[in-house]
């Protein structure tokens, strides 16, 4: 349930239910979305992941080598991060602050503490083509960075949390959401697949 996964807004901004059917393993891990309107208030059902009671970490380097769905028509690929403060997101996809033509190709990583924004950054490439590595470094009460193919992209100083942190994972299908995001529509392929076949995580 919500806040643990994005279940729990129906008619908001999520138009899926999770459902622990929508993961599928086969030569690496993909969450799947497709048109379902078998849960009350949604019209999609996906696959999250969350390693929520199982597996924290209080610092170190995360990296997670993933391919994003196609974000143009509603897609919401996440790979994020919560219980330890302040909800850290890695990367979101479909976000259009950067113009609407170049949804594939934008990283949007946050931290959700006070001081702190969204930060957008233009990676060049589409990534819902192949696979990438997202990296995100938690140095408790000093910083939050982020990376993409080894290169830091953003960072975070201002009120950093000292909490353990589980990972999480989401195929969210986004709506309502015009002027920041895309919407499904019609044009949403039913299946939408993202795929991951890494996390590792390092700890001092």
């Amino acid at each position: 349930p919500y806040p643990l996964s994005a279940v729990g807004n129906a008619g908001q901004y999520d138009a899926e239910y999770g459902n622990p059917n929508r993961v599928l393993v086969n030569n690496g891990l993909a969450l799947s979305a497709k048109r379902d309107r078998s849960d009350q208030g949604y019209t999609w059902v996906s696959g999250y992941i969350t390693t929520h009671g199982k597996f924290t970490f209080s610092s170190g380097y995360v990296q997670i080598r993933a391919q994003m769905p196609d974000s143009r028509t509603g897609g919401w690929g996440a790979l994020w991060f919560l219980e330890g403060g302040g909800e850290i997101d890695l990367q979101e996809s479909g976000y259009t602050g950067l113009g609407s033509s170049i949804v594939n190709q934008v990283m949007a990583a946050n931290l959700h503490t006070t001081g702190n924004t969204q930060h957008l950054y233009d990676t060049g490439v589409d990534l819902s083509a192949g696979y990438h590595i997202y990296g995100m470094a938690y140095v408790p009460a000093k910083s939050v960075t982020m990376y993409f193919d080894g290169k830091q992209v953003a960072q975070y100083t201002s009120n950093v949390p000292t909490g353990a942190y589980t990972i999480i994972a989401t195929l969210q299908m986004a709506q309502k959401a015009s002027g920041w995001h895309t919407d499904v529509s019609r044009k949403t392929p039913s299946p939408l697949d993202m795929h991951i076949s890494e996390i590792q995580v390092w700890t001092p």
